[in-house]
């Protein structure tokens, strides 16, 4: 096999009790293989048998049955041809590759199964004595046929941009085994060598040439004709490359995962895009969430000491639907570990969900989105609880700590903090341009509400409220203070509220702010149970 590159079977003689046939295989049989695995057959699969019983899957891999042991005394060697693509189908539907299946499902020279016979014999012979008990028989042969490909020096050079000249292509086929001749009328006929399966066509040998003289050999025209489209709507690779500065320079660093990967259990099968011919099971379908992938990622790096993580990916997710598949561009970013690196300056903190929260903010104000928040779905149980920033009724980002059930599948010990953005409605809602506005010529004005509500009430609900009685003059809301103790009654906790005003032309006075203040005073006693604390 290594210096033909035309494997071959051994088979313990003593196994073969009646006349080798091939022929596909019995759909549903068992059969153990070298490795001892019993493989469940499909009816595909090109089999070797003797009397009915078989032996080996042609091509792929050997019976356990009728392999060579310790007491083996007999040997049976078969060297044949198979079909590329019936070995590449059964390799791939069994999980199987084996040397041989490497080789078959690429094409090996037929001319050299004979030779590749009479010199295992030999090597046998030599190195173990072996004799000779039955001389090598030819089941069925065909001539080898020797393929002819025809075109001209225009040809070539017009695809290549090159100059060259019929010596040097010459030259160059011969250097690879190639006969090559001038037709009478100037076309240039090349006949390829019997173990160059892949040359099929003039394009081919175009290939074979380039590969050889030099893609950097290839001169660039001095002139270029180009027609630039004018641009429609917003430069995506802009605002991207403007969200991927942002996150760096907040100490995030890029990842970029394959978009294959395992099944994952929170896949749905229904919506799952499954390749047909996979690569191995460890790739067999398309992610549908950037969300496993940067968790790998926390794992891989955790493991090599590295506990505290910033990192972002942008990719797709894909998946089915009753119109057919669909992708879903997204950004995806995740934190773990220490707030602060531990220096006697900074306490020992860890980073938490309102780090998480503080970069999304961050992130769509840049891109000059304006988004409230609200409970997430949650789809898939990813987190062990999530928001959502949403603009209209389209959530755009879903935040929240990573479920503790998919961090252990990955072997992560620590919290994990992650946001998946729809990448595609960022784009949408995001600013075309940045727009600068002069600095306010007077002072804002500051009012505080200390409030006792009940244990349920969300901040959100406070904010919500607040914005409704006044926007124009109304510029924040911030909560700065969180008191839940037993000097509350049971099932309240304490708000400490502050609303900035400011007007940029004129300076306020508390005959314009104090009625919006008692507005929002009312509004929440009356919507939210809140009192004011004395």
């Amino acid at each position: 096999m290594y210096e033909f590159g035309t494997p071959m079977h051994a088979f313990d003689r003593a196994k073969i009790t009646d006349t080798l046939t091939v022929g596909k295989s019995t759909k549903g049989n068992l059969f153990k293989t070298l490795d001892g695995v019993d493989r469940k057959l499909n009816g595909e699969e090109l089999m070797i048998s003797s009397g009915g019983k078989d032996l080996c899957i042609a091509g792929v891999f050997g019976g356990a049955d009728s392999g060579i042991n310790e007491k083996t005394t007999s040997v049976f060697l078969e060297s044949a041809i198979f079909n590329p693509t019936s070995v590449r189908k059964t390799s791939k539907a069994h999980g199987i590759q084996t040397d041989a299946s490497f080789r078959f499902e690429r094409g090996v020279d037929s001319t050299f199964t004979e030779l590749a016979m009479q010199r295992a014999i030999l090597l046998l012979q030599e190195v173990s004595g072996a004799s000779i008990a039955m001389y090598p028989s030819i089941k069925e042969s065909s001539p080898a046929k020797k393929h002819s490909i025809t075109f001209g020096m225009d040809y070539l050079n017009n695809r290549l941009g090159t100059n060259l000249q019929f010596s040097d292509v010459k030259n160059i086929l011969e250097s690879l085994d190639f006969t090559i001749k001038i037709n009478t009328s100037d076309d240039i006929q090349v006949t390829v060598p019997q173990y160059r399966i892949d040359v099929l066509r003039p394009a081919d040998i175009l290939e074979e040439v380039l590969r050889i003289y030099g893609f950097n050999k290839v001169e660039l025209p001095k002139k270029w004709h180009i027609s630039f489209p004018a641009q429609k709507g917003k430069n995506t690779e802009d605002t991207q490359r403007t969200a991927a500065e942002w996150l760096v320079s907040n100490g995030f660093n890029e990842v970029l995962n394959n978009s294959l990967r395992r099944k994952d259990i929170a896949d749905d099968t229904q919506t799952s895009v499954k390749l047909l011919n996979p690569l191995s099971k460890e790739l067999e379908t398309m992610r549908r969430s950037l969300f496993f992938g940067l968790l790998e990622n926390i794992a891989y790096n955790q493991n090599r000491q590295q506990q505290t993580q910033h990192l972002f990916e942008f990719g797709k997710s894909y998946y089915t639907t009753s119109e057919g598949y669909t992708e879903t561009r997204e950004l995806g970013i995740v934190l773990t570990g220490k707030k602060y690196d531990n220096t006697w300056l900074h306490a020992t903190q860890n980073l938490d969900f309102f780090n998480l929260k503080h970069y999304c903010q961050g992130l769509i104000t840049k891109l000059g989105i304006k988004a409230k928040i609200k409970e997430g779905i949650n789809t898939h149980a990813l987190f062990q609880r999530s928001y959502q920033y949403i603009v209209g009724k389209e959530a755009i980002i879903e935040f929240g700590q990573a479920s503790q059930e998919w961090c252990v599948k990955n072997g992560i010990k620590t919290k994990v903090f992650i946001a998946i953005a729809n990448w595609d409605r960022l784009l949408n809602y995001s600013a075309s341009k940045t727009t600068f506005k002069e600095l306010p010529k007077t002072f804002f004005v500051k009012r505080d509400f200390s409030l006792i509500i009940d244990q349920d009430v969300e901040y959100t609900s406070i904010e919500k409220i607040g914005y409704s009685v006044d926007k124009k003059l109304l510029k924040e809301i911030a909560l700065f203070d969180v008191y839940e103790g037993d000097k509350l009654p049971e099932g309240k906790k304490s708000y400490a509220v502050s609303f900035t005003f400011q007007d940029s032309e004129t300076t306020l006075k508390d005959k314009t702010i104090d009625p919006i203040m008692e507005g929002i005073r009312i509004k929440l006693e009356k919507e939210l149970g809140a009192e004011l604390r004395a």
